[in-house]
Protein backbone atom coordinates (compact mmCIF):
# COMPACT_ATOMS: atom_id res chain seq x y z
CA UNK A 1 0.00 0.00 0.00
CA UNK A 2 1.11 2.94 -0.99
CA UNK A 3 1.12 6.74 1.14
CA UNK A 4 1.41 9.99 -0.59
CA UNK A 5 4.35 12.54 0.82
CA UNK A 6 3.65 15.79 1.95
CA UNK A 7 6.19 17.23 -0.71
CA UNK A 8 9.18 16.35 -2.89
CA UNK A 9 12.74 17.03 -2.13
CA UNK A 10 14.43 19.14 -5.16
CA UNK A 11 17.15 18.53 -7.36
CA UNK A 12 17.24 14.95 -7.37
CA UNK A 13 18.74 13.50 -10.71
CA UNK A 14 17.70 10.18 -11.63
CA UNK A 15 20.24 7.74 -13.67
CA UNK A 16 19.08 5.17 -15.58
CA UNK A 17 22.67 3.95 -15.44
CA UNK A 18 23.07 0.66 -13.86
CA UNK A 19 26.03 -1.68 -12.49
CA UNK A 20 27.25 -4.36 -14.31
CA UNK A 21 27.33 -7.84 -12.65
CA UNK A 22 27.90 -11.13 -14.05
CA UNK A 23 23.57 -12.34 -14.17
CA UNK A 24 22.03 -9.08 -16.01
CA UNK A 25 18.76 -10.10 -14.17
CA UNK A 26 20.56 -9.38 -10.70
CA UNK A 27 20.51 -5.39 -10.72
CA UNK A 28 18.84 -2.33 -8.87
CA UNK A 29 16.17 -1.21 -9.58
CA UNK A 30 16.44 2.73 -10.46
CA UNK A 31 14.24 5.33 -8.53
CA UNK A 32 11.80 7.41 -9.96
CA UNK A 33 11.52 10.36 -6.85
CA UNK A 34 10.66 8.10 -4.40
CA UNK A 35 9.02 4.88 -3.13
CA UNK A 36 6.90 4.29 0.08
CA UNK A 37 7.43 0.83 2.37
CA UNK A 38 4.03 0.33 4.29
CA UNK A 39 4.17 -0.77 6.67
CA UNK A 40 7.46 -1.66 8.15
CA UNK A 41 7.33 -2.79 11.63
CA UNK A 42 9.73 -1.20 14.00
CA UNK A 43 9.48 -1.07 17.58
CA UNK A 44 11.60 -0.33 20.14
CA UNK A 45 9.71 -2.91 22.36
CA UNK A 46 11.31 -5.67 20.62
CA UNK A 47 14.89 -5.03 22.73
CA UNK A 48 13.59 -4.27 26.14
CA UNK A 49 10.33 -4.59 27.58
CA UNK A 50 9.36 -3.14 30.57
CA UNK A 51 10.73 -4.39 33.86
CA UNK A 52 6.83 -4.84 35.73
CA UNK A 53 4.60 -5.93 33.04
CA UNK A 54 4.31 -7.95 30.07
CA UNK A 55 3.90 -7.83 26.19
CA UNK A 56 -0.08 -7.77 26.80
CA UNK A 57 -0.05 -5.01 29.55
CA UNK A 58 1.06 -2.05 27.74
CA UNK A 59 0.60 -0.04 24.86
CA UNK A 60 3.56 -0.38 21.88
CA UNK A 61 5.86 1.73 23.39
CA UNK A 62 6.31 1.09 27.47
CA UNK A 63 9.36 1.53 29.89
CA UNK A 64 13.27 1.19 29.75
CA UNK A 65 15.68 0.36 32.56
CA UNK A 66 18.67 2.97 32.32
CA UNK A 67 21.32 2.92 30.13
CA UNK A 68 19.51 1.45 26.78
CA UNK A 69 21.27 1.96 23.57
CA UNK A 70 19.73 -0.23 20.89
CA UNK A 71 20.23 0.36 16.73
CA UNK A 72 19.08 -0.42 13.45
CA UNK A 73 20.83 0.09 10.27
CA UNK A 74 18.42 0.81 7.44
CA UNK A 75 19.65 -0.04 4.10
CA UNK A 76 18.21 0.33 -0.02
CA UNK A 77 20.38 -0.10 -3.13
CA UNK A 78 22.41 2.56 -3.97
CA UNK A 79 19.99 4.70 -6.25
CA UNK A 80 18.33 5.41 -2.28
CA UNK A 81 20.13 8.33 -1.52
CA UNK A 82 17.57 9.88 1.30
CA UNK A 83 15.62 8.49 3.87
CA UNK A 84 12.23 9.56 5.70
CA UNK A 85 11.21 7.42 9.06
CA UNK A 86 7.70 8.12 9.93
CA UNK A 87 6.12 7.02 13.74
CA UNK A 88 3.29 6.26 14.56
CA UNK A 89 3.62 6.69 18.37
CA UNK A 90 7.42 8.36 19.50
CA UNK A 91 7.91 9.90 22.52
CA UNK A 92 11.38 10.87 24.46
CA UNK A 93 12.39 12.73 27.85
CA UNK A 94 12.92 16.37 27.14
CA UNK A 95 15.97 17.69 29.43
CA UNK A 96 17.37 14.44 29.80
CA UNK A 97 20.90 14.21 27.70
CA UNK A 98 20.79 10.39 27.66
CA UNK A 99 17.42 10.30 25.86
CA UNK A 100 17.18 10.41 21.91
CA UNK A 101 15.99 9.36 18.77
CA UNK A 102 18.45 9.83 16.19
CA UNK A 103 19.25 9.37 12.36
CA UNK A 104 22.37 9.16 10.55
CA UNK A 105 24.47 7.84 7.89
CA UNK A 106 26.50 4.82 9.19
CA UNK A 107 29.44 5.54 10.77
CA UNK A 108 29.17 9.37 11.20
CA UNK A 109 29.38 10.39 14.98
CA UNK A 110 26.85 13.18 13.93
CA UNK A 111 23.39 12.28 13.37
CA UNK A 112 20.87 14.37 11.21
CA UNK A 113 18.43 14.39 13.26
CA UNK A 114 18.85 14.28 17.26
CA UNK A 115 15.47 14.58 19.11
CA UNK A 116 15.78 16.31 22.86
CA UNK A 117 14.47 19.38 24.49
CA UNK A 118 14.12 21.07 27.33
CA UNK A 119 10.92 19.79 29.79
CA UNK A 120 8.41 17.32 29.08
CA UNK A 121 7.64 14.27 26.94
CA UNK A 122 7.63 15.05 23.65
CA UNK A 123 6.19 13.81 20.83
CA UNK A 124 8.07 12.72 17.57
CA UNK A 125 6.22 12.74 14.03
CA UNK A 126 9.33 11.75 11.52
CA UNK A 127 13.40 11.60 11.39
CA UNK A 128 14.74 12.87 7.99
CA UNK A 129 18.55 12.03 6.16
CA UNK A 130 19.48 14.05 4.06
CA UNK A 131 21.67 13.03 1.18
CA UNK A 132 25.47 13.87 1.65
CA UNK A 133 28.06 13.29 -1.08
CA UNK A 134 28.11 9.84 -3.14
CA UNK A 135 26.55 8.16 0.01
CA UNK A 136 24.04 6.05 -0.84
CA UNK A 137 22.06 4.02 1.57
CA UNK A 138 24.05 0.47 0.82
CA UNK A 139 26.81 2.15 1.44
CA UNK A 140 27.67 3.29 4.31
CA UNK A 141 23.30 2.90 4.55
CA UNK A 142 21.32 4.51 7.58
CA UNK A 143 21.46 4.03 11.22
CA UNK A 144 18.57 4.48 13.50
CA UNK A 145 19.55 4.73 17.29
CA UNK A 146 16.89 5.02 20.68
CA UNK A 147 18.75 6.22 23.52
CA UNK A 148 17.42 6.02 26.67
CA UNK A 149 18.71 6.63 30.54
CA UNK A 150 16.69 7.24 33.88
CA UNK A 151 15.00 10.18 34.89
CA UNK A 152 16.69 13.26 36.48
CA UNK A 153 15.74 12.18 40.04
CA UNK A 154 15.28 9.22 39.22
CA UNK A 155 14.68 7.20 42.54
CA UNK A 156 12.29 4.10 42.67
CA UNK A 157 10.60 1.90 40.08
CA UNK A 158 7.88 4.26 39.30
CA UNK A 159 10.49 6.53 37.83
CA UNK A 160 11.40 4.24 34.93
CA UNK A 161 10.73 6.09 32.03
CA UNK A 162 7.97 5.71 29.70
CA UNK A 163 9.17 6.36 26.08
CA UNK A 164 10.09 4.41 22.94
CA UNK A 165 9.25 4.51 19.16
CA UNK A 166 7.12 2.80 16.90
CA UNK A 167 8.01 3.26 12.72
CA UNK A 168 4.58 3.56 10.71
CA UNK A 169 6.69 3.44 7.16
CA UNK A 170 9.71 4.49 5.63
CA UNK A 171 10.47 6.41 2.26
CA UNK A 172 13.40 5.75 0.21
CA UNK A 173 14.19 9.25 -1.55
CA UNK A 174 15.99 8.53 -5.35
CA UNK A 175 19.09 10.34 -7.24
CA UNK A 176 22.08 9.86 -9.45
CA UNK A 177 23.48 6.10 -8.42
CA UNK A 178 25.66 6.81 -5.34
CA UNK A 179 28.17 4.36 -3.88
CA UNK A 180 27.39 0.63 -4.97
CA UNK A 181 30.16 -0.79 -2.34
CA UNK A 182 28.31 -4.16 -0.50
CA UNK A 183 27.59 -3.81 2.58
CA UNK A 184 29.69 -4.57 5.58
CA UNK A 185 27.70 -6.58 8.00
CA UNK A 186 29.15 -7.23 11.25
CA UNK A 187 28.19 -9.85 14.00
CA UNK A 188 25.05 -8.34 16.37
CA UNK A 189 23.53 -6.47 13.74
CA UNK A 190 20.36 -6.20 12.15
CA UNK A 191 19.28 -4.32 9.50
CA UNK A 192 15.96 -3.07 7.49
CA UNK A 193 16.56 -3.87 3.91
CA UNK A 194 14.34 -1.95 1.88
CA UNK A 195 13.89 -3.26 -1.87
CA UNK A 196 12.07 -1.79 -4.23
CA UNK A 197 9.35 -3.31 -7.05
CA UNK A 198 10.43 -5.10 -9.65
CA UNK A 199 13.88 -6.65 -10.07
CA UNK A 200 15.81 -4.66 -7.15
CA UNK A 201 19.00 -6.15 -4.81
CA UNK A 202 20.93 -4.92 -1.82
CA UNK A 203 24.47 -6.32 -1.45
CA UNK A 204 25.59 -7.37 1.76
CA UNK A 205 28.96 -8.99 3.12
CA UNK A 206 29.76 -10.61 6.19
CA UNK A 207 33.10 -10.39 7.98
CA UNK A 208 35.70 -13.58 7.16
CA UNK A 209 36.04 -16.21 9.77
CA UNK A 210 38.47 -18.47 11.00
CA UNK A 211 38.70 -22.52 10.51
CA UNK A 212 37.07 -23.13 13.75
CA UNK A 213 34.28 -20.53 13.06
CA UNK A 214 31.50 -20.14 10.55
CA UNK A 215 28.69 -17.52 10.30
CA UNK A 216 24.69 -17.51 10.25
CA UNK A 217 22.30 -15.24 8.56
CA UNK A 218 18.59 -14.89 9.67
CA UNK A 219 16.03 -13.37 7.48
CA UNK A 220 12.35 -12.48 7.69
CA UNK A 221 9.55 -10.51 5.48
CA UNK A 222 7.61 -7.57 6.72
CA UNK A 223 4.56 -8.52 7.17
CA UNK A 224 5.45 -12.72 7.18
CA UNK A 225 2.61 -13.74 4.86
CA UNK A 226 1.91 -14.65 1.15
CA UNK A 227 4.87 -13.85 -0.44
CA UNK A 228 4.86 -14.94 -4.55
CA UNK A 229 7.01 -18.52 -4.08
CA UNK A 230 10.19 -18.00 -5.78
CA UNK A 231 9.70 -13.73 -5.76
CA UNK A 232 11.77 -12.34 -3.17
CA UNK A 233 14.92 -14.62 -1.54
CA UNK A 234 18.46 -14.81 -0.36
CA UNK A 235 21.81 -15.56 -2.49
CA UNK A 236 25.09 -16.37 -0.75
CA UNK A 237 28.29 -16.89 -2.25
CA UNK A 238 32.05 -17.31 -1.06
CA UNK A 239 34.44 -14.47 -2.03
CA UNK A 240 32.22 -13.04 -5.07
CA UNK A 241 28.60 -11.87 -5.47
CA UNK A 242 26.26 -14.27 -5.81
CA UNK A 243 23.52 -14.07 -8.96
CA UNK A 244 20.98 -15.93 -10.36
CA UNK A 245 23.47 -18.59 -11.65
CA UNK A 246 26.21 -18.77 -9.26
CA UNK A 247 25.32 -18.98 -5.62
CA UNK A 248 26.67 -21.05 -2.34
CA UNK A 249 23.82 -21.00 -0.91
CA UNK A 250 20.18 -20.07 -1.47
CA UNK A 251 16.64 -19.85 -0.44
CA UNK A 252 13.07 -18.12 -0.89
CA UNK A 253 10.52 -16.95 1.06
CA UNK A 254 7.23 -18.53 1.46
CA UNK A 255 4.36 -18.06 3.71
CA UNK A 256 4.67 -16.97 6.73
CA UNK A 257 8.49 -19.04 7.17
CA UNK A 258 11.20 -16.87 7.28
CA UNK A 259 15.12 -17.75 6.42
CA UNK A 260 17.53 -19.06 8.19
CA UNK A 261 21.37 -20.06 6.35
CA UNK A 262 24.18 -21.70 7.93
CA UNK A 263 27.19 -20.73 6.23
CA UNK A 264 30.14 -22.73 5.81
CA UNK A 265 33.57 -22.92 5.70
CA UNK A 266 35.10 -20.08 3.14
CA UNK A 267 38.65 -18.86 2.28
CA UNK A 268 37.33 -15.07 2.53
CA UNK A 269 33.98 -13.44 3.00
CA UNK A 270 31.12 -14.68 2.54
CA UNK A 271 28.91 -12.08 0.16
CA UNK A 272 24.65 -12.01 0.71
CA UNK A 273 22.15 -10.81 -1.93
CA UNK A 274 18.73 -10.09 -1.28
CA UNK A 275 16.21 -9.46 -4.20
CA UNK A 276 12.53 -9.50 -5.54
CA UNK A 277 10.83 -9.49 -7.93
CA UNK A 278 7.86 -8.70 -6.31
CA UNK A 279 5.37 -5.92 -8.18
CA UNK A 280 5.26 -3.87 -4.74
CA UNK A 281 8.19 -2.60 -2.88
CA UNK A 282 9.39 -5.66 0.01
CA UNK A 283 10.94 -5.47 3.26
CA UNK A 284 13.10 -7.61 5.08
CA UNK A 285 14.76 -7.84 8.70
CA UNK A 286 18.04 -9.81 8.87
CA UNK A 287 21.13 -10.13 11.17
CA UNK A 288 24.62 -11.72 10.47
CA UNK A 289 25.60 -14.05 13.51
CA UNK A 290 29.06 -15.82 13.94
CA UNK A 291 29.90 -18.49 16.31
CA UNK A 292 32.90 -20.86 16.99
CA UNK A 293 32.43 -24.67 16.21
CA UNK A 294 32.99 -25.57 19.31
CA UNK A 295 29.43 -23.75 20.67
CA UNK A 296 27.19 -25.96 18.11
CA UNK A 297 25.22 -28.62 20.56
CA UNK A 298 23.82 -31.83 18.60
CA UNK A 299 22.14 -34.92 19.96
CA UNK A 300 21.55 -34.00 23.75
CA UNK A 301 19.65 -36.40 25.01
CA UNK A 302 16.40 -35.88 27.03
CA UNK A 303 14.21 -38.27 29.07
CA UNK A 304 10.11 -37.97 29.45
CA UNK A 305 9.55 -39.43 32.40
CA UNK A 306 6.21 -40.50 31.66
CA UNK A 307 4.55 -42.09 28.65
CA UNK A 308 3.68 -38.90 26.82
CA UNK A 309 0.90 -39.08 24.18
CA UNK A 310 1.48 -37.75 20.40
CA UNK A 311 0.01 -34.39 21.57
CA UNK A 312 2.17 -33.73 24.52
CA UNK A 313 5.31 -34.87 22.73
CA UNK A 314 4.68 -32.27 20.10
CA UNK A 315 4.51 -29.51 23.16
CA UNK A 316 7.75 -30.87 24.77
CA UNK A 317 9.76 -30.47 21.04
CA UNK A 318 7.88 -27.42 20.63
CA UNK A 319 9.06 -25.92 24.09
CA UNK A 320 12.62 -26.81 23.40
CA UNK A 321 12.54 -25.55 19.81
CA UNK A 322 11.15 -22.53 20.94
CA UNK A 323 13.91 -22.33 23.93
CA UNK A 324 16.81 -22.54 20.95
CA UNK A 325 16.24 -20.05 19.09
CA UNK A 326 15.81 -17.67 22.49
CA UNK A 327 19.24 -19.15 23.67
CA UNK A 328 20.71 -18.04 19.77
CA UNK A 329 18.76 -14.84 19.98
CA UNK A 330 20.14 -13.79 23.27
CA UNK A 331 23.22 -15.08 22.62
CA UNK A 332 23.56 -13.12 19.38
CA UNK A 333 23.98 -15.81 17.84
CA UNK A 334 27.12 -17.49 19.40
CA UNK A 335 25.70 -20.41 20.87
CA UNK A 336 23.44 -23.12 18.76
CA UNK A 337 21.42 -25.74 20.22
CA UNK A 338 21.16 -27.66 17.56
CA UNK A 339 19.23 -30.61 18.29
CA UNK A 340 17.36 -32.78 20.85
CA UNK A 341 16.81 -36.66 20.76
CA UNK A 342 13.82 -37.33 23.36
CA UNK A 343 13.49 -40.53 24.71
CA UNK A 344 9.78 -41.71 26.07
CA UNK A 345 8.90 -43.07 29.16
CA UNK A 346 12.51 -43.24 30.41
CA UNK A 347 13.66 -43.79 33.77
CA UNK A 348 16.11 -40.47 32.95
CA UNK A 349 18.90 -42.22 34.29
CA UNK A 350 22.30 -39.93 33.75
CA UNK A 351 24.35 -42.75 32.90
CA UNK A 352 22.47 -45.09 31.68
CA UNK A 353 19.23 -44.16 30.49
CA UNK A 354 18.25 -42.46 27.31
CA UNK A 355 19.27 -45.17 24.98
CA UNK A 356 21.64 -45.97 26.84
CA UNK A 357 23.92 -42.90 26.34
CA UNK A 358 22.88 -40.94 29.45
CA UNK A 359 19.95 -38.44 30.25
CA UNK A 360 21.29 -34.66 30.31
CA UNK A 361 18.28 -33.37 30.96
CA UNK A 362 14.66 -35.01 32.06
CA UNK A 363 10.75 -33.59 32.17
CA UNK A 364 8.85 -34.98 34.65
CA UNK A 365 5.17 -34.49 35.90
CA UNK A 366 6.69 -34.50 39.69
CA UNK A 367 6.49 -31.02 41.59
CA UNK A 368 9.33 -29.46 41.73
CA UNK A 369 10.84 -25.79 40.60
CA UNK A 370 12.93 -26.69 37.39
CA UNK A 371 16.60 -26.17 37.55
CA UNK A 372 20.24 -27.01 36.61
CA UNK A 373 22.26 -28.82 39.30
CA UNK A 374 25.38 -26.96 40.34
CA UNK A 375 26.93 -30.10 40.49
CA UNK A 376 26.62 -32.48 37.32
CA UNK A 377 24.95 -30.11 35.38
CA UNK A 378 21.89 -32.20 34.79
CA UNK A 379 18.50 -30.27 34.57
CA UNK A 380 15.39 -31.53 35.86
CA UNK A 381 12.07 -29.65 34.44
CA UNK A 382 9.16 -30.54 37.06
CA UNK A 383 5.44 -29.67 36.76
CA UNK A 384 6.13 -25.80 36.59
CA UNK A 385 7.55 -26.69 33.16
CA UNK A 386 5.94 -29.64 32.18
CA UNK A 387 2.30 -28.92 33.14
CA UNK A 388 2.15 -26.78 29.82
CA UNK A 389 4.28 -28.53 27.77
CA UNK A 390 1.98 -31.22 27.63
CA UNK A 391 -1.17 -29.10 26.67
CA UNK A 392 0.31 -28.56 23.48
CA UNK A 393 -0.88 -24.81 23.36
CA UNK A 394 2.14 -22.80 21.63
CA UNK A 395 0.93 -19.69 22.93
CA UNK A 396 0.82 -20.52 26.28
CA UNK A 397 4.14 -22.56 25.76
CA UNK A 398 5.74 -19.08 24.47
CA UNK A 399 4.18 -17.13 27.54
CA UNK A 400 2.26 -14.49 26.86
CA UNK A 401 0.99 -14.34 31.05
CA UNK A 402 2.17 -12.34 33.76
CA UNK A 403 3.90 -15.51 34.80
CA UNK A 404 5.76 -15.91 31.67
CA UNK A 405 6.16 -19.53 29.86
CA UNK A 406 7.89 -22.63 29.80
CA UNK A 407 9.48 -21.92 26.82
CA UNK A 408 11.56 -18.97 28.46
CA UNK A 409 12.07 -21.48 31.53
CA UNK A 410 14.20 -23.64 29.61
CA UNK A 411 16.08 -20.72 28.09
CA UNK A 412 16.86 -19.59 31.27
CA UNK A 413 18.17 -22.90 32.14
CA UNK A 414 20.24 -23.94 29.18
CA UNK A 415 21.76 -20.52 30.25
CA UNK A 416 23.14 -22.62 32.97
CA UNK A 417 23.68 -25.45 31.51
CA UNK A 418 25.27 -24.54 28.25
CA UNK A 419 26.36 -20.99 28.43
CA UNK A 420 27.68 -21.17 32.52
CA UNK A 421 25.57 -18.43 33.21
CA UNK A 422 24.65 -17.63 36.81
CA UNK A 423 20.96 -16.75 38.34
CA UNK A 424 20.86 -12.82 38.35
CA UNK A 425 17.97 -12.84 40.96
CA UNK A 426 17.55 -13.57 44.41
CA UNK A 427 17.21 -17.50 45.43
CA UNK A 428 14.30 -18.23 47.53
CA UNK A 429 15.26 -17.90 51.47
CA UNK A 430 18.47 -15.45 50.05
CA UNK A 431 16.83 -12.07 51.37
CA UNK A 432 13.64 -11.18 53.09
CA UNK A 433 12.39 -10.10 49.68
CA UNK A 434 12.62 -13.17 47.73
CA UNK A 435 12.52 -13.04 44.16
CA UNK A 436 14.10 -9.64 43.67
CA UNK A 437 15.26 -8.91 40.06
CA UNK A 438 18.86 -7.91 40.43
CA UNK A 439 19.93 -7.18 36.76
CA UNK A 440 17.68 -6.14 33.47
CA UNK A 441 18.22 -7.26 29.60
CA UNK A 442 19.52 -10.35 31.02
CA UNK A 443 18.00 -13.95 30.11
CA UNK A 444 19.11 -15.23 33.42
CA UNK A 445 16.92 -12.39 35.23
CA UNK A 446 13.65 -13.73 37.26
CA UNK A 447 11.20 -15.75 34.86
CA UNK A 448 7.89 -13.77 35.27
CA UNK A 449 8.76 -10.49 34.25
CA UNK A 450 8.99 -11.54 30.49
CA UNK A 451 12.42 -9.63 30.44
CA UNK A 452 14.93 -12.10 29.13
CA UNK A 453 15.71 -11.09 25.66
CA UNK A 454 19.49 -10.83 25.64
CA UNK A 455 22.01 -11.26 28.08
CA UNK A 456 23.43 -8.34 30.27
CA UNK A 457 26.55 -5.63 28.48
CA UNK A 458 28.79 -4.31 30.91
CA UNK A 459 26.62 -0.95 29.56
CA UNK A 460 23.62 -1.85 31.07
CA UNK A 461 24.78 -4.51 33.54
CA UNK A 462 23.18 -3.74 37.29
CA UNK A 463 20.41 -1.67 35.33
CA UNK A 464 17.02 -3.39 36.42
CA UNK A 465 14.62 -0.87 38.13
CA UNK A 466 14.06 -3.05 41.46
CA UNK A 467 18.36 -3.51 41.28
CA UNK A 468 18.44 0.27 41.20
CA UNK A 469 15.80 1.05 43.97
CA UNK A 470 17.49 -0.62 46.79
CA UNK A 471 20.09 0.39 48.41
CA UNK A 472 23.36 0.39 47.97
CA UNK A 473 22.85 1.12 44.07
CA UNK A 474 26.56 0.40 43.56
CA UNK A 475 26.82 -3.62 43.65
CA UNK A 476 29.49 -5.06 43.01
CA UNK A 477 29.92 -8.25 44.58
CA UNK A 478 29.18 -11.85 43.47
CA UNK A 479 30.98 -13.85 41.72
CA UNK A 480 27.56 -15.70 41.82
CA UNK A 481 24.77 -13.52 40.85
CA UNK A 482 23.24 -13.30 44.10
CA UNK A 483 24.23 -12.10 47.98
CA UNK A 484 22.27 -10.75 50.96
CA UNK A 485 24.39 -9.77 54.40
CA UNK A 486 22.36 -7.36 56.65
CA UNK A 487 19.29 -6.83 53.80
CA UNK A 488 21.17 -5.42 51.23
CA UNK A 489 20.69 -6.63 47.51
CA UNK A 490 23.67 -7.78 45.50
CA UNK A 491 24.22 -7.67 42.05
CA UNK A 492 26.60 -9.93 40.27
CA UNK A 493 29.82 -8.01 39.87
CA UNK A 494 30.05 -9.58 35.50
CA UNK A 495 27.73 -8.62 33.38
CA UNK A 496 26.07 -11.92 31.67
CA UNK A 497 27.88 -11.09 28.23
CA UNK A 498 31.44 -10.66 29.96
CA UNK A 499 31.29 -14.08 31.11
CA UNK A 500 30.15 -15.96 27.88
CA UNK A 501 32.29 -13.58 25.59
CA UNK A 502 35.38 -16.26 25.74
CA UNK A 503 32.95 -18.36 24.00
CA UNK A 504 32.55 -16.09 21.10
CA UNK A 505 34.15 -15.36 17.86
CA UNK A 506 37.44 -12.95 19.01
CA UNK A 507 35.94 -13.09 22.55
CA UNK A 508 33.56 -10.58 21.18
CA UNK A 509 31.10 -7.67 22.98
CA UNK A 510 28.85 -5.98 22.09
CA UNK A 511 30.17 -2.48 22.47
CA UNK A 512 25.59 -1.28 22.96
CA UNK A 513 23.51 -3.12 23.66
CA UNK A 514 22.33 -6.41 21.98
CA UNK A 515 19.37 -6.59 19.99
CA UNK A 516 17.97 -9.10 22.32
CA UNK A 517 15.54 -10.70 19.28
CA UNK A 518 13.58 -13.90 20.35
CA UNK A 519 13.44 -14.87 16.69
CA UNK A 520 9.87 -16.74 17.57
CA UNK A 521 7.58 -13.85 16.54
CA UNK A 522 9.22 -13.98 13.43
CA UNK A 523 7.92 -17.75 13.16
CA UNK A 524 11.57 -19.58 13.26
CA UNK A 525 9.87 -22.03 15.02
CA UNK A 526 7.84 -23.09 12.00
CA UNK A 527 8.70 -26.70 11.63
CA UNK A 528 7.89 -26.50 8.09
CA UNK A 529 11.25 -24.68 6.86
CA UNK A 530 13.38 -26.81 5.58
CA UNK A 531 16.28 -24.13 6.35
CA UNK A 532 15.13 -23.49 10.08
CA UNK A 533 17.61 -25.60 11.84
CA UNK A 534 17.73 -24.66 15.28
CA UNK A 535 16.17 -26.56 18.00
CA UNK A 536 15.33 -29.36 16.08
CA UNK A 537 14.00 -32.64 17.71
CA UNK A 538 12.92 -36.11 17.55
CA UNK A 539 11.44 -39.23 19.41
CA UNK A 540 13.87 -42.13 19.63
Amino acid sequence: MRACMLYLVPGLILSTATPSRADPSFTYAPISTYTVFNPVSLDSNEWVRDQNFTESDQPPRQQYAPNLNQHVRILSNPYGRELWVIYSDAFVKEGDPADAIELGWQGALLPSSIISGVTAPRPIAASVLGSSGSNSLMSPGALHRFRSGPAPGWANPGDSEDYGFTVSWMAVFGGAFGSASAHFLPPYERAVILLNANDDIVDLVLPPRASNQASTFAAWLNPPANPTANRTGVWARCNAYPDGSNWDRRAYFSSNVPIFLELGACSGSWFVTLGTTEPDPVVVHVTGAAHNLNRVISGQRIGVKFNATASERAGILYGFQSAAWRVYGASMGTSLLKDFRFYNNSNCGKLFGCGGGGCGVCVTTENGTSNVSSFDGYMTLYNDVTDVLRTNNRTMIDGTTFSGGPAEIIAHEAGHKWLGLPDEYQVEGSCPNVGVGLCGHSLMEVMWRNNQRGLCTDANHRGHVDDMYFLPTNRVDGPDGWDCVDNRRWADAQSSWSRWSSNTPGNAVPASGAQNLLYVPQMFTSVSSSVTTIGRGAFY
